[in-house]
């Protein structure tokens, strides 16, 4: 069975070498339980593969997640974002808005070009 890292290695390791290739998962938890930190690992660990990332936003724009992750010395320009804070701008997202905040963490990778 193909795996896919997470970008942290003790995580890959416990679960036998990543998670698996093809399935959607959901990361949640409480606020400040990491999860966004998470879902960055992710995104980066891709990036540095050659593969395709994106990130959809939906509680901060994009800048504002930018920035927060440059405190660790991540630098995330070259991360493909959906901005899906503003409601009227992506109104089929809403849906996802009714879970509740601390729970929400949407991040993709594709080892295809996402266009």
């Amino acid at each position: 069975m193909d795996r896919v890292s997470t970008g942290v290695e003790g995580l890959d390791k416990m679960l036998g070498g990543g998670l698996i290739a093809g399935r959607p998962y959901v990361i949640g938890g409480p606020p400040g339980s990491g999860k966004s930190i998470l879902c960055t690992h992710f995104l980066l660990d891709g990036l540095q593969r050659g593969e395709s990332c994106m990130i959809v936003a939906l509680d901060e724009p994009p800048s504002e997640i930018r920035s927060n992750m440059s405190a660790f010395g991540w630098n995330l320009d070259s991360l493909m974002a959906v901005d899906a804070t503003d409601p009227a701008a992506c109104p089929g997202l809403n849906p996802l808005r009714k879970v509740p905040v601390d729970r929400r963490a949407l991040a993709c990778r594709s080892s295809s070009r996402m266009t």
